[in-house]
């Protein structure tokens, strides 16, 4: 079918163009839209997965051990904006001379994106947090109160608990209005000044 088209096509183009150039331009021509409608056909197949989210284009890693990791990235989520921020990631651990080169070393890196992320929203911080430092790993985005997730933000809580209910159960007198007068009076002897 594909075939069909290229060659209907390029029949309708060497039509046309036999009134206006030599038959040597008109076959660079042809050959030159021949290529590029190839590549555009490239290109739409590795945009597009397949129905079981593993992608046709399979972009293999350079290193010691050679990994799909674009199926694996497929296989992990559905959330495109997901996909593209942990390709983004990679992209980063390479330029770092980090690269992803083992299946372990991927599923670790979804493990922790599991671990300090419990939604896509979350997990997409996540990594947008580590490529926006470079970091070679994932970490937790602190929060506003300069805590990770939170958790830190809780143990502070507990410590001033802790300390308040120290101060409330400290034992001091009370003194009101002409006993507290007598007592700082008699504990200050204005006279020697």
């Amino acid at each position: 079918m594909k075939n069909e088209t290229i060659v209907k096509y390029n029949e309708i183009l060497e039509s046309i163009l036999i009134k206006y150039l030599f038959v040597e331009d008109i076959d660079e021509i042809l050959y030159l839209a021949t290529k590029r409608y190839e590549e555009m056909e490239k290109i739409n197949k590795a945009k597009n997965c397949d129905d079981k989210n593993i992608c046709n284009d399979k972009k293999k890693k350079k290193g010691k051990t050679n990994i799909d990791v674009e199926k694996e990235i497929c296989a992990y989520t559905d959330n495109e904006e997901l996909r593209d921020n942990i390709r983004e990631f990679c992209k980063v651990r390479e330029l770092i001379k980090k690269p992803i080169l083992s299946k372990n070393t991927l599923t670790r890196l979804l493990n922790l994106l599991n671990k300090y992320g419990m939604n896509d929203e979350q997990k997409i911080g996540v990594l947008q947090y580590s490529i926006d430092r470079n970091y070679p790993d994932v970490y937790p985005y602190r929060s506003n109160y300069g805590a990770i997730n939170n958790n830190n933000y809780k143990k502070a809580d507990d410590g001033m608990q802790k300390r308040k209910n120290y101060c409330e159960n400290v034992n001091t007198p009370t003194l009101k209005g002409q006993e507290l007068e007598d007592t700082i009076l008699a504990n200050n002897d204005l006279d020697k000044f």
